[in-house]
């Protein structure tokens, strides 16, 4: 994020086609550059004792199916019934999900979930559910042996070996909250009230404008989406804070997306969906502002239905979020973003 304070990294606004991939009821990826470790960036740190630890990583290998760039979202190490594999960091996921190819060869007894969810505004995708995934991440430790989804995951992920998906909130607990640590590059545990005040003044605020956990049902599978108050270009809209999502997308039926449509176009991107290929328009250039933070982003507009269950219209991702810290317990979450 920006504001006149100046934050030049977060100012990018890149041009040409955009190549993304939305790889589960919500998860939207879109093709970016790997990003360097962060240049003048002093996230504040924690130092509880005890707490967990993920590094999180990025893969520099071109994807051919999003134009030979590099896979552009956060990784982490793990396992999955025993089996190696990598986890995504997306807090766009409301639940873990980990590739149908995955629960086959890892031998994880997988039931029908009873739960049809959409790829953005694609058709219904079925998803299936392991009750017992045996997941755990590498300097993390087991995750709760809780019931997670299975979904045919795009092909790309299989080529990267990338066989799920974890939900930062998910992890959460009623005595521990997960700190998402962009600049630092790492995933920990922490008391709420100690990382958030960790956080003191750095930066600006992602929260002052409201923030709430939308809590998910999905079948047996428990769900929680981070929800932020943002405006675009002066008209306001409910924000779901989405890792596994590049930039900016809106509703086309929100009043921001209405707004933001009247724009000049900028060409479209082509999201490769567990549903088929998805269409979206591309705005660049959009005054977005969260809390106290404020960027000139590119927005792409979907035509689907805004996200009734948690009154969101649409999402904020990785290449805004980047240089921001989010402090999420079960309840309630935060965040603050630096130079």
């Amino acid at each position: 994020m920006r504001d006149s304070r100046a934050m030049p990294a977060w100012r990018s606004n890149r041009r040409g086609n955009l190549v993304a991939a939305v790889f589960a009821a919500s998860l939207l990826a879109c093709a970016g550059t790997v990003p360097a470790p962060a240049q003048g960036v002093a996230a504040p740190g924690n130092s509880a004792r005890g707490s967990r630890r993920a590094r999180l990583f990025y893969d520099p290998r071109p994807v051919a199916a999003m134009g030979r760039r590099p896979f552009p979202l956060a990784l982490v190490r793990g396992t999955v019934g025993g089996r190696p594999t990598r986890f995504m960091v997306d807090t766009g996921a409301e639940a873990p999900v980990v590739a149908a190819w995955l629960a086959r060869e890892a031998g994880l007894d997988v039931v029908d979930g009873q739960v049809r969810g959409t790829a953005m505004s694609g058709p219904p995708v079925r998803m299936l559910r392991a009750d017992h995934p045996r997941m755990a991440l590498e300097g993390w430790g087991e995750l709760p042996d809780r019931p997670v989804l299975v979904i045919d995951l795009p092909e790309v992920f299989r080529a990267l070996d990338l066989g799920a998906v974890v939900s930062p909130q998910w992890l959460a607990t009623r005595g521990e909250a997960v700190v998402l640590d962009l600049p630092a590059g790492e995933l920990r545990s922490a008391p709420y009230a100690a990382a958030a005040r960790a956080l003191g003044p750095w930066g600006v605020s992602l929260a002052s404008a409201g923030t709430r956990i939308c809590r998910v049902g999905m079948g047996s599978v428990e769900g929680r989406a981070l929800i932020a108050t943002a405006v675009i270009d002066g008209h306001p809209i409910r924000l779901e804070v989405d890792t596994g999502a590049s930039w900016v997308v809106a509703n086309a039926g929100s009043e921001a997306g209405r707004a933001v449509s009247q724009r000049a176009g900028n060409g479209s991107a082509t999201v490769l969906s567990a549903a088929g290929p998805i269409s979206m328009q591309r705005f660049d250039g959009a005054a977005v502002q969260i809390g106290d933070a404020r960027v000139r982003s590119p927005v792409l507009v979907f035509p689907g239905a805004r996200n009734e269950a948690c009154d969101s219209e649409g999402r904020v991702g990785i290449e805004v979020l980047r240089a921001c810290v989010l402090v999420i317990g079960t309840t309630r979450w935060t965040g603050r973003c630096g130079p």
